[in-house]
C-alpha cells in the first residue's frame, strides 16, 4: 500500500471494463489482476464499492460527489469519473494526483494499444493519444 508521501506507480488495465480495480491497484500498489479477482465479482453485484474495498485495505477514502478543476486541493489525492473515451456512453475511472505541487493523472487506459487517455497535461506529454481532462466527477 502507497502511504501519503510516496508517488504513485502507473499500471495498465488489462481489458477495457478493468478501470475500476487498476485504479484501486495503483492506490494500493497491489498487482491489477489480484485486486481485479478480489473486488469485481462483490462489486458487480453490489456486495461491495470502492471506499469499502479501499477501508478493507487499510484506506480511510472520504467520498464525495463533486465536480470541476477548482475543487482540485493541492496536497490531495482523487479517485475521479470521467467520461468513457473508448466506450461512448459510459463513464471511466481515473485518479487525480495533486500532491506533489502539480497535478497528475493516472489512467489506466494509458499503455493499451492504440486507446487514449486522459492527461492532465496533453501538449507537454506529445502523445497523439492523451486526451485533454475537462470533465470529471470527484468520487
Amino acid at each position: 500500500m502507497i502511504t501519503i508521501n510516496d508517488p504513485i506507480k502507473h499500471k495498465t488495465q488489462k481489458s477495457i471494463m478493468a478501470c475500476i480495480p487498476t485504479c484501486l491497484a495503483m492506490l494500493l500498489d497491489k498487482d491489477p489482476e489480484q485486486v481485479y479477482d478480489e473486488f469485481t465479482n462483490d462489486y458487480i453485484h453490489g456486495f461491495t464499492d470502492v471506499s469499502n474495498y479501499l477501508y478493507k485495505h487499510g484506506v480511510f477514502a472520504q467520498p464525495h460527489i463533486t465536480a470541476g478543476m477548482h475543487q482540485i486541493r493541492p496536497g490531495r489525492l482523487y479517485l475521479a469519473t470521467v467520461p468513457s473515451l473508448q466506450l461512448p456512453g459510459l463513464f471511466h475511472q481515473i485518479i487525480i494526483d495533486a500532491r506533489f505541487g502539480d497535478v497528475k493523472v493516472y489512467d489506466p487506459c494509458k499503455g493499451l494499444q492504440g486507446k487514449q487517455y486522459y492527461s492532465y497535461d496533453h501538449v507537454a506529454e506529445g502523445n497523439d493519444l492523451a486526451y485533454p481532462l475537462r470533465s470529471f466527477l470527484i468520487d
